[in-house]
């Protein structure tokens, strides 16, 4: 499947959106094609008009959740609002090299096939519209999209919320969060304060005790996408 989407999702990233194919995208990134959209709507997204023709004898749950995924994607991606000229910078870049449209926009489908729930896609076009903008390297793609793919639902809130009590407060961590935080620092996002490797014993946990780690800010910074960016191409 992958050979007819990497064309598809190339189209469609570079393709302008209309308001109202913005009201449809958003309309199956919660329900997926089976919603009353407009007639000719689905033809006009052409990585959603793939995965749909592909599957012609009709959609499997597999199937309808990998276009929620990616119209999750794509919502994410189009808000991030790129200028023309990064548009253009970086269009060039892949209709001058295939090999980067396969490693690239090869690897953005194989993530949303094998991701599980919703908000990964929505964060994986944060992080790939990122990349495009220049503001980070494809390596810090990779790995940004690895994590991503790893962390639960519950994981981004929790993550804002050490972000935050870190300087605001030493709010306690109710004792069946603590586990969540362990994930988070096993993902490489939070770290405990120096000298507070065990803590003490007595105290319940403080979420001052810990740390955003510079991965876990990047993360936490794309819930605001920038508009603006130095672009892809400074960085080839």
């Amino acid at each position: 499947m992958k050979n007819e989407l990497v064309p598809s999702l190339k189209e469609t990233i570079f393709k302008p959106i209309a308001d109202n194919m913005s009201d449809a995208l958003i309309e199956i990134a919660e329900s997926g094609i089976d919603s009353v959209l407009p007639d000719g709507v689905i033809k006009e997204i052409p990585i959603i008009k793939t995965i749909n023709s592909l599957c012609k004898a009709g959609l499997n749950i597999r199937e309808n959740y990998l276009i929620r995924k990616t119209a999750k994607f794509l919502v994410a991606f189009k808000q991030g609002k790129l200028s023309e000229q990064q548009i253009q910078l970086y269009r060039k870049q892949l209709e001058s090299n295939p090999k980067k449209v396969e490693k690239e926009l090869g690897r953005v489908i194989i993530l949303l096939e094998r991701m599980l729930e919703e908000q990964q896609a929505d964060m994986l076009g944060r992080i790939y519209i990122s990349y495009i903008r220049g503001d980070i390297s494809w390596d810090k793609f990779i790995e940004l999209s690895e994590v991503n793919e790893r962390m639960f639902p519950v994981d981004y809130g929790v993550l804002g919320v050490i972000a935050k009590n870190a300087t605001d407060n030493t709010d306690s961590i109710p004792d069946e969060e603590v586990y969540q935080i362990q994930r988070l620092q096993a993902l490489g996002l939070v770290m405990e304060r120096a000298g507070n490797l065990w803590g003490d014993l007595v105290n319940k946990y403080k979420y001052e005790r810990y740390l955003i780690t510079p991965l876990g800010k990047i993360l936490i910074d794309l819930n605001e996408v920038p508009t603006e960016g130095k672009g892809v191409a400074a960085e080839q």
